[in-house]
């Protein structure tokens, strides 16, 4: 549950609001004023189990990527319009069955699943000359449900193949072949697209 709760905020847009800490899960009791706290509420022990040594391991591992892809770090919302010449949109929601979603799909109160696609050229940064950068292909998909959900991954224009780099219930496989992969219940999976 806590690597879902990191990958998500990793990946979510804007500033991740994460302090030291709360990758591990300290809670301070509930006290948001902890820093008046001269105890053990404002304390935190870096005497880390192995537990939460894989926890702050996996907490640089999700930022990295989000640091190292532009995409992750866009100064404005998506919109849905297309960004490459083959009318790829910057984001798709993405239903398991790879299609794009539908209302229907967003008012079923039965549907746990959802994938969304960013497409590498939805950066919207520019390197020291001014010019676009691009970054990679993402495909996020998270299953909320109970059950182990497959999702077949939506066709792109360009020839490559899928890098799994973040799974929340397992060690992430370096490259997956196929047009189908398994998401376990309560996880998420990132697959990076490699042309």
């Amino acid at each position: 549950m806590k690597k879902n709760i990191l990958a998500t905020l990793a990946f979510s847009q804007g500033v991740p609001m994460i302090s030291h800490g709360d990758e591990v899960g300290r809670t301070q009791n509930g006290n948001n004023n902890a820093y008046c706290q001269d105890n053990d509420i404002g304390y935190m022990s870096w005497a880390l189990d192995d537990r939460s040594r894989e926890l702050v391991a996996f907490a640089r591992e999700v930022f990295a990527i989000t640091r190292k892809n532009p995409v992750f770090r866009r100064r404005r919302f998506f919109d849905g319009d297309p960004v490459s010449h083959h009318g790829m949109k910057d984001v798709s929601w993405i239903r398991p069955e790879g299609g794009e979603m539908g209302h229907d799909e967003w008012s079923n109160s039965k549907n746990h699943s959802l994938g969304m696609l960013i497409h590498g050229e939805a950066a919207d940064d520019v390197d020291e000359r001014g010019r676009p950068t691009r970054g990679r292909t993402l495909l996020l998909l998270m299953n909320a449900g109970i059950r182990a959900r497959n999702f077949l991954l939506p066709p792109l224009p360009e020839i490559g193949h899928w890098q799994e780099l973040v799974n929340t219930a397992q060690v992430p496989r370096k490259v997956f072949k196929g047009n189908a992969i398994g998401v376990a219940p309560h996880s998420l999976v990132l697959l990076c697209y490699v042309t």
